[in-house]
């Protein structure tokens, strides 16, 4: 694991690691179960549909400079890159802001993507507190109680705007540093995605020594070439 700053940041699990014969390989094997057509172009119909929702849903909002799909766009290539690459995981990355960004409520999830994808965004939905810690505390135990799945996503959101952050300089990563200790503390399991939450960790460090330095020039364009390979288009997925 490289954490040391140096021109060209070498991270561990990354996108730099991935090809498109590799996101195509994971794709087939979805493809390849028992029923799986059927399954397949359900899976892919609903995925289609929820981006769609998502899109109008946000539609007008921006994240920092961009529309807000780019960020929704970045944690689906996040589960892709670690291969969480089901379309109910996908499906759920391109929902998961709507009820808490959006005029979208729960209600309309639940009836429009009944079932798993429902429950996963319901549980990394931030819901009114007091503060932002009472609110994170609310939703960590939350996830915890939804399982694997709904850790993962939330991982993925995580990284993915952690990622953003060390890209454009943003000052917000000081507040996702300030947070990442009760974030881990709250959802880490061993053998629970340990390969994004060593990415993770890389991040935070290499973050963290970014914004202390101001040297952010090597690893914004470092993360600008992995997030240009994970932005990679799957013959007849996305």
């Amino acid at each position: 694991m490289c954490l040391a700053i140096k021109a060209s940041v070498d991270f561990p699990y990354g996108a730099s690691d991935m090809d498109r014969n590799v996101l195509n390989q994971r794709i087939t094997r979805l493809t390849t179960l028992q029923n799986s057509g059927v399954v397949f172009r359900n899976g892919l119909a609903t995925y289609e549909r929820a981006k769609a929702f998502a899109t109008k849903a946000h539609m007008g909002q921006m994240y920092g400079n961009k529309p807000s799909t780019y960020h929704l766009e970045q944690v689906e290539n996040v589960l892709i890159r670690f291969d969480y690459c089901s379309f109910r995981m996908r499906t759920a990355a391109w929902l998961h802001d709507t009820v808490e960004n959006c005029d979208a409520t729960m209600e309309d999830i639940k009836r429009e993507f009944p079932g798993f994808v429902a429950s996963v965004v319901d549980a990394i939905t931030s819901v009114p507190g007091e503060n932002r810690e009472q609110c994170n505390s609310a939703m960590y135990l939350r996830i915890k109680e939804r399982g694997t799945n709904a850790v993962v996503l939330k991982l993925a959101d995580r990284i993915a705007n952690v990622e953003e952050t060390i890209l454009t300089g943003d000052n917000t990563f000081s507040v996702c540093h300030e947070e990442y200790s009760g974030f881990r503390n709250a959802l880490y399991e061993s053998k629970n995605a340990d390969e994004m939450w060593a990415h993770m960790d890389a991040l935070n460090e290499i973050g963290t020594e970014a914004l202390n330095r101001r040297h952010l020039t090597a690893f914004a364009n470092s993360i600008s070439s992995c997030n240009q390979a994970s932005m990679l288009q799957i013959d007849g997925v996305s």
